[in-house]
């Protein structure tokens, strides 16, 4: 077992052990825009490690080799075989187990097809300071308080914060949230207050005519 990563080293520092405080899980969503891009592009930029007792039992393997610094340039198949090229060597497999990360990518979305272009994204709401750029996180979704998807241009589709993104997406935004077993505890309660009133606005006027009909008696006069 060849395992290939394209960092210097593993990291094995977990920021996202330190954000398990109430602080940060439940009002990460609070902080101004640049101070919220700050601590997720560093938490981002600090990677998050394989689990300890995984790492050294693999470790422990005689057969297991760790590749620092080498990312695939090349990958053919020849002979029935899979070769990988790094800038270091050429090596040659059996099969391949390929994890290579994920890219924040709302166009990709086939059920968001038709939302999307109406869809805000952080880079149509914050330019970050160059030194602090990062290509994923600016195609996050710029959400509301409730995980509610924003306008992109104001006042041209009021309906897209009908739809709410409860995943991974809501991480700039409003922290780890949908994608943290440890942020759901303060999540929840922002997202279901957030369709709740919601649906309390919108049927206000209904509402009220139950009010006025409502003539149920509790006890004679």
């Amino acid at each position: 077992m060849d395992l290939f990563y394209r960092r210097k080293k593993l990291p094995n520092v977990n920021p996202y052990r330190w954000a398990e405080f109430a602080g940060f899980l439940r009002h990460h969503g609070d902080l101004p825009d640049a101070q919220r891009w700050r601590f997720i592009r560093q938490i981002i930029e600090m990677g998050q490690l394989p689990p300890r007792d995984t790492f050294e039992r693999a470790r422990r393997h005689p057969h297991f080799h760790l590749h620092a610094e080498s990312p695939w340039v090349e990958v053919k198949q020849q002979d029935g075989q899979a070769v990988v090229r790094t800038p270091h060597a050429t090596h040659t497999f059996d099969f391949l187990i390929i994890a290579s990360g994920f890219t924040t990518d709302l166009s990709l979305r086939p059920e968001l097809a038709e939302l999307h272009p109406h869809i805000a994204l952080w880079k149509d709401r914050f330019t970050p300071p160059e030194n602090e750029r990062h290509a994923d996180l600016l195609r996050h979704p710029y959400l509301g308080p409730s995980f509610e998807f924003q306008e992109k241009q104001p006042g041209s589709a009021p309906w897209i914060g009908g739809v709410f993104n409860y995943t991974f997406g809501c991480l700039l935004s409003l922290g780890f949230g949908g994608a943290s077993i440890s942020g759901m505890k303060y999540s929840l309660p922002r997202l279901v207050g957030g369709i709740t009133q919601q649906l309390y606005l919108d049927d206000s006027e209904r509402h009220f005519r139950a009010l006025a009909d409502y003539a149920t008696t509790e006890f004679e006069t």
